[in-house]
């Protein structure tokens, strides 16, 4: 696919967990995730108001996520999203 052919020699294994694990969590987030509708609301919000905002969350894991940010170390966060994505 697109992604892994345009990895430099090598790396495809070594990232082919991460890759494959990243497919397979889009693929549910596709099934399970935030309707279209609300997105595009996002979307449209941020198009049409006079001073919009340099980002829209959408959902509530991209509202837990950005209160996580401010409140865990970064090295924990990395943690908590390999295993959101079944990255171990």
């Amino acid at each position: 696919d697109k992604m892994s052919g345009a990895l430099p020699p090598g790396a495809e294994a070594y990232y082919a967990p991460m890759i494959a694990a990243t497919v397979t969590r889009a693929a549910q987030r596709g099934q399970t995730g935030i309707p279209p509708e609300k997105v595009a609301r996002a979307i449209h919000r941020a198009l049409t108001a006079p001073n919009p905002r340099p980002k829209y969350r959408v959902g509530a894991d991209a509202h837990l996520q950005a209160l996580l940010v401010g409140l865990v170390p970064a090295g924990l966060l990395d943690k908590l999203i390999r295993w959101q994505m079944g990255i171990q």
